[in-house]
C-alpha cells in the first residue's frame, strides 16, 4: 500500500477514496495516522480533501465509522485504555461529535440569551437615567 514512487504533488481523490477503503479493511486499522503513514498523504490534507471531494468525504466518513466501531470493541475487551479511547472519540465517532456540537450550540444560545437580557437591562437603566 505504501507509495514507493514518492508522494505525488496532487492526489487523485477517487484513488485516495479507494485507498482509504482498502486500508480500513485491515484488522489493525485503528487510527487515521496509520493511513497517512503508509499512504504518504500529509495528515493535514485529509480533512481538506474531504471538504473538496464528495466521493473522498464519503469514503473518509465510512473509514472513521469502521475505526469508531473497532475502537469501541477494543475498549470493551480491555485492549484499549479508556483515556486513549476518550482522547480521540470525537474524531472517529460521528454521534459523539454531533452531541458535542449540540451541547456547544446550546451553550452559545444560553450566552446569547444572557447577553440580550444584559443589553435590555442596560437600555432600561439608560432610559431611567434620562428621566
Amino acid at each position: 500500500m505504501a507509495n514507493l514512487g514518492g508522494r505525488p504533488r496532487e492526489w487523485d481523490r477517487d484513488k485516495l477514496a479507494e485507498m482509504i477503503i482498502e486500508w480500513v479493511q485491515l484488522d489493525d486499522s485503528t487510527n487515521l495516522n496509520g493511513f497517512t503513514a503508509y499512504s504518504g498523504v500529509i495528515p493535514s490534507n485529509i480533512s481538506k480533501y474531504a471538504k473538496e471531494h464528495d466521493g473522498f468525504r464519503q469514503a473518509y466518513e465510512y473509514a472513521k465509522g469502521i475505526i469508531a466501531d473497532r475502537r469501541e470493541k477494543k475498549l470493551a475487551k480491555g485492549e484499549v485504555h479508556v483515556k486513549a479511547y476518550d482522547l480521540n472519540a470525537r474524531v472517529y465517532d460521528f454521534y459523539t461529535d454531533e452531541k458535542h456540537k449540540e451541547i456547544a450550540a446550546e451553550g452559545k444560545q444560553a450566552v446569547d440569551d444572557r447577553s440580550e437580557k444584559v443589553d435590555q437591562l442596560l437600555d432600561l437603566m439608560k432610559s431611567q437615567n434620562k428621566s
